[in-house]
């Protein structure tokens, strides 16, 4: 693997399963400065590699749908550490054709079934704790196929994506990886991958090129992002202010929220020679925002901006006893004129974004 996999401060992967013959395939690695990138690695791999992630310790977990050269596909997980082309952990589930994959922070990992072993339906999540090559638990629910898994850190819950027996999308959700599925009632066409977005919203993939963003809460649907020519796999970078898409052409770069097409990243790809899965190391920090009453927007967008958790941090280290308390809707963290004003509110949230994107 060439040094500068090791060296890199960020690296995008992306599933390269269609070469040719079609089952042969390699999973490409990139650098990333800024909106410049570089290929600097391949890792071979002819199981067809779907959904993939990382961890912080720079381990890339692939989930791979299996190629039938003799019988059925098998599908399997692979995960390789940083910067070997190596697997250091291969697993086939018995039972399961394996689609997509969320690790947690203590490596248990969650993979989304697409179906089972020989068969087109239905689809499944298995739980395998730690180190453990055999899952633990297998989660079931009527449906289709299942297209996508993601994580809720904060509570170990999950998210899927999956058909219906109509092809339509939907979401639900398995509290703390648990239980029964609870639906959150929302439908949307050619459903593929789903991703958390930190501050308690879903990134749901329509295959036909957009971005749907739903609210965990209420499953209401809060923004829609359009993707040039489909979309099918996502990852944030560390600071979830770009989304990767791959699409059947291309990665493409969105910043986020705004959903700005920033540019796009093509290493030889084609309509016939699609990128699937993508990863990006180092994975996104927790990014939780708690809301005060009268909601975030009332003093301006979400509190990811670093200047503004300085100023806001600035103006707490200020306050003194005869600081004036404010309500969310007084509060102006840009405005360092006057009288030294602190919403309590406001500081509770951008402490933690502070310390969980390492502002110091």
């Amino acid at each position: 693997m060439s040094p500068e996999v090791m060296s890199a401060k960020a690296l995008l992967y992306v599933g390269d399963p269609t070469g040719s013959p079609s089952y042969s395939g390699v999973i490409d690695i990139l650098s990333l400065h800024g909106l410049q990138y570089k290929l600097v690695g391949q890792i071979q791999d002819d199981g067809m590699p779907e959904g993939m992630t990382t961890d912080a310790a720079g381990n890339l977990y692939v989930a791979d749908l299996g190629v039938a050269t003799e019988g059925p596909a098998t599908g399997d997980i692979k995960v390789y550490p940083k910067g070997s082309t190596k697997y250091s952990r291969y697993i086939v589930p018995a039972n399961w054709v394996t689609y997509d994959i969320a690790v947690g922070p203590d490596g248990t990992m969650y993979v989304a079934n697409i179906a089972p072993f020989a068969k087109s339906s239905p689809g499944s999540v298995s739980i395998y704790p730690p180190a453990a090559s055999q899952p633990s638990r297998v989660l079931r629910l009527p449906n289709f196929q299942v297209d996508g898994i993601t994580l809720h850190a904060q509570t170990n819950t999950i998210y899927i994506s999956y058909q219906t027996n109509a092809s339509s999308g939907n979401i639900a959700k398995f509290k703390h990886a648990r239980g029964k599925a609870i639906n959150l009632g929302v439908s949307y066409s050619e459903p593929w991958a789903i991703l958390e977005d930190g501050s308690n919203n879903l990134l749901a993939l329509d295959g036909s090129g957009t971005v749907e963003v739903y609210s965990e809460a209420t499953g209401r649907l809060v923004q829609q992002i359009p993707v040039p020519n489909g979309a099918a796999w996502e990852a944030f970078n560390q600071k979830r202010s770009e989304l990767f898409v791959s699409n059947f052409e291309q990665v493409e770069i969105l910043s986020y929220p705004t959903g700005t097409l920033l540019g796009s990243i093509n290493e030889g790809w084609s309509t016939s020679n699609y990128p699937t899965g993508v990863a990006y190391w180092p994975p996104p920090g927790e990014l939780r925002e708690r809301q005060p009453s009268g909601g975030l927007s009332a003093y301006g967008a979400r509190v990811k901006d670093a200047y503004e958790a300085e100023v806001m941090i600035e103006r707490k280290a200020r306050c003194n006893r005869n600081c004036r308390v404010v309500g969310s809707n007084d509060f102006d963290p840009y405005d360092l004129t006057g009288a030294v004003e602190i919403n309590v509110d406001a500081i509770v949230v951008v402490e933690s974004l502070r310390a969980s994107n390492g502002i110091t």
